[in-house]
């Protein structure tokens, strides 16, 4: 477990969870601007749009939406309705509204609901890996509507908004991206309050970033929690596309984008769109949600992950956003070469009746002319059991990438027991589980 001892001043604890924090709209929306602020918030940034947040106010069974686009506006406010037991959820069945910063995962309408839940839902993200190194447990905590009057403490846990409230509340929402942030009584600061903590937090999150283009797997390890470390199976992966980039002086950058802070209970939940640049190319991996928390020396991760999951191969995680992206990128940079390579396999497979090779080569909705992917195979397959030898090459081979299109032109010398003919062929192609695949295939004998 990790110690949940806390450091006021230098609290870079960044986690990301979203709290029940719902925006209940029966009322009119209005609009409030002053010099406060939830201190809640650490910063807010939504780019060239607006940033929203929800805010849940135990004490006073009150929601309220904020808006930050260079100030904070207080948007909507709305009565609420949280679990009819006071206090922090710990476990299932406990009718207690758990407290923290948490983010929605979906977004249900009426027809997908049973009557209880009105006619609007939103699903939250409890328990978040803050709530799980705390060993607090439960599951099935939403933000929904409801046909009932609200009353004060009069759920099992959920926030429960008028039908209305919710319905105008949920234009604003994004899903896994809108923090709803639960507490019990909400402190009020001005955002210069914070300005230093701010800076510090934005301070580290770069320094963190900027090693992991260059520095060390030891370097990025120190931003890390002790107890995390043994995660990161992926960096091997990552290095080796750094080492390309080095050797072949294409410039890597990655981007940290609306960056976004909240704090509850001295640990702070980070949100921010990861960009990787190789070059001109940009790709986004996500957005990625990083947990810190202070320790008596210094700030450490305490989880990272993406509002996105990750599949894994006998432990091992094969499809890491951030891997993910970096793959579409060199895909991007190598294009010719490895279109040209599958070109190459693709003809030795054919050459060598290796059916299954050359099936590979194949997109999965490869169409030509009438027939798909297995009809095309199975004629294949006819055809190699009709001659004995076959023999296929191109010549002049030209290859075009762009944003749109990717495609092979070449003649194409053909010659079998008794046949022979030659054409232009032309592949087009596209990117399926990482890698190239004939999407379409055209010839015409010249």
């Amino acid at each position: 477990m990790i110690s949940r001892k806390r450091v006021g001043f230098f609290g870079v604890g960044l986690v990301i969870f979203i709290e029940t924090l719902l925006q209940p709209v029966a009322a009119e929306i209005y609009h409030t601007s002053s010099n406060l602020k939830p201190d809640l918030f650490v910063t807010m940034e939504g780019g060239e749009e607006s940033e929203y947040a929800i805010v849940v106010e135990k004490e006073t069974q009150k929601l309220a939406l904020y808006r930050y686009d260079g100030e904070y506006e207080q948007v909507l406010n709305v009565k609420c309705s949280t679990g009819e037991v006071p206090g922090m959820k710990t476990r299932s069945g406990d009718k207690k509204t758990p407290e923290g910063v948490y983010f929605f995962t979906g977004a249900f309408e009426k027809k997908y609901l049973s009557a209880v839940y009105g006619e609007m839902a939103f699903p939250m993200d409890y328990p978040n890996l803050v709530d799980r190194l705390n060993g607090r447990e439960g599951n099935s905590i939403w933000m929904h509507g409801t046909n009932k009057q609200i009353k004060d403490r009069d759920s099992n846990g959920c926030i429960v908004l008028a039908n209305a409230d919710i319905k105008k509340l949920s234009e604003f929402i994004t899903v896994n991206r809108t923090p709803i942030i639960v507490t019990d009584k909400i402190q009020y600061a001005t955002p210069d309050d914070d300005r230093i903590l701010r800076e510090q937090l934005t301070a580290f999150l770069n320094q963190w970033n900027e090693t992991l283009i260059n520095g060390s797997y030891d370097q990025y390890l120190s931003f890390y929690h002790q107890d995390i470390i043994s995660k990161f199976a992926w960096w091997d992966d990552w290095n080796e596309i750094r080492n390309e980039l080095r050797g072949s002086g294409i410039p890597a950058k990655i981007h940290l984008d609306k960056i976004s802070i909240y704090k509850h209970n001295g640990v702070y939940t980070a949100l921010f769109d990861q960009l990787i640049q190789f070059g001109e190319q940009v790709q986004t991996a996500g957005a990625r949600k990083v947990y810190l928390e202070p320790s008596v020396d210094r700030v450490r991760i305490i989880g990272d992950t993406y509002q996105s999951s990750i599949s894994k191969n006998n432990g091992r995680e094969t499809n890491h956003p951030f891997i993910a992206a970096c793959q579409e990128l060199r895909a991007i940079h190598y294009a010719k070469q490895d279109i040209e390579a599958l070109v190459d396999r693709w003809l030795t497979a054919w050459n060598s009746k290796d059916i299954e090779t050359y099936g590979d080569c194949y997109a999965s909705d490869f169409r030509f002319q009438w027939m798909d992917r297995d009809a095309w195979l199975k004629k294949k397959k006819r055809l190699n059991r009709k001659y004995k030898n076959i023999s296929v090459w191109k010549e002049n081979l030209i290859i075009k990438t762009s944003e749109k299109t990717n495609s092979a032109t070449f003649i194409q010398k053909y010659e079998s027991s008794g046949y022979r003919a030659v054409g232009k062929k032309k592949l087009i192609f596209k990117r399926e589980n990482g890698q190239w695949k004939i999407f379409r295939e055209r010839w015409k004998k010249i």
